[in-house]
């Protein structure tokens, strides 16, 4: 290999260097999670994004005074919001961050007016993990994540957790789970007093948090989790509709010799077999008369 050939093999290497790490941090900037973002009586969020790095606009006026675009680095609870709000309709509704993108101010309609409502948060249903004693907007998520945006005036309100199968059957019972989360401990507990409800079907959670839903019809569907003194929870099921039973075929008919059917039919007990037999009997004798 002369000179020229053993350059032209360490630039190549170098450029596949180069292009792996690029591509190792792209990944690790970038995480795929589920986002709920709710009310205090309706989803407007609940399904899975691909979320990082991104800009996102910052509200000006109530929430910190500056409006402008700020530039999120990773994937965050922020962007992860942001990429839900282009993602629920064609239209997207207004979304607005703040405080260099780490704080959110507005999710359509609902805007931060402390102390009559604002934006809470929780990861995977915490909302105080070690060592910082609070999640923030500007946290690295990653994935498989579940990041929990609501609004709300009671900042000690406990938060519910609905865990349902993603796919249903029309007419089948599904079996799953409600948990209430404590927002000041994150502890975790049964919500024995919740309901849940969505697309036509209606259950009791039970005192161990479990749940049975059968659906009437099809459809993709917000079922949602409510309980009093707890922050509604949700979760997204696609319906389908049942297969169609098959057709019954009628018996065919089994010919037999009159003398078996003599002998059946004078027996004056009958074992279930027997009945068959006798059954088959009348229904030869019906078709030979009438020939």
């Amino acid at each position: 290999m002369n000179t020229f050939h053993r350059a032209l093999l360490r630039a190549s290497l170098a450029i596949a260097v180069l292009a792996c790490f690029a591509a190792t941090a792209n990944a690790a900037t970038n995480a795929t999670v589920k986002v709920r973002i709710e009310t205090p009586t309706e989803t407007l969020f609940n399904g899975t994004v691909q979320t990082g790095a991104r800009a996102v606009d910052s509200l000006g006026g109530n929430c910190d005074g500056a409006a402008g675009t700020a530039n999120v680095s990773r994937a965050t609870p922020i962007s992860a919001a942001a990429d839900a709000a282009q993602q629920a309709s064609s239209t997207a509704f207004p979304f607005f961050a703040g405080y260099g993108g780490t704080y959110l101010c507005q999710v359509g309609a609902y805007v931060e007016s402390y102390p009559h409502g604002s934006w809470s948060l929780k990861i995977n249903n915490h909302a105080a993990p070690p060592p910082v004693g609070y999640v923030t907007g500007g946290d690295e998520i990653d994935n498989g994540d579940q990041v929990l945006w609501y609004f709300t005036d009671d900042y000690t309100l406990p938060t519910l957790d609905l865990n349902l199968p993603a796919t249903a059957t029309v007419g089948w019972p599904v079996e799953g789970t409600v948990y209430i989360y404590d927002t000041g401990t994150d502890a975790k507990s049964p919500a024995g007093d919740a309901s849940v409800s969505g697309g036509g079907a209606n259950a009791n959670v039970r005192a161990d948090g479990g749940v049975t839903l059968t659906f009437p019809q099809p459809g993709t569907f917000i079922v949602a989790t409510t309980a009093s003194k707890a922050f509604r929870g949700s979760t997204r099921v696609v319906v389908s509709a049942a297969a169609s039973a098959p057709a019954v075929q009628p018996a065919a008919v089994v010919p037999l010799g009159a003398g078996s059917c003599k002998r059946a039919i004078s027996k004056p007990r009958h074992s279930k077999r027997m009945q068959a037999k006798i059954k088959r009997c009348r229904i030869a004798a019906k078709q030979k008369a009438s020939k």
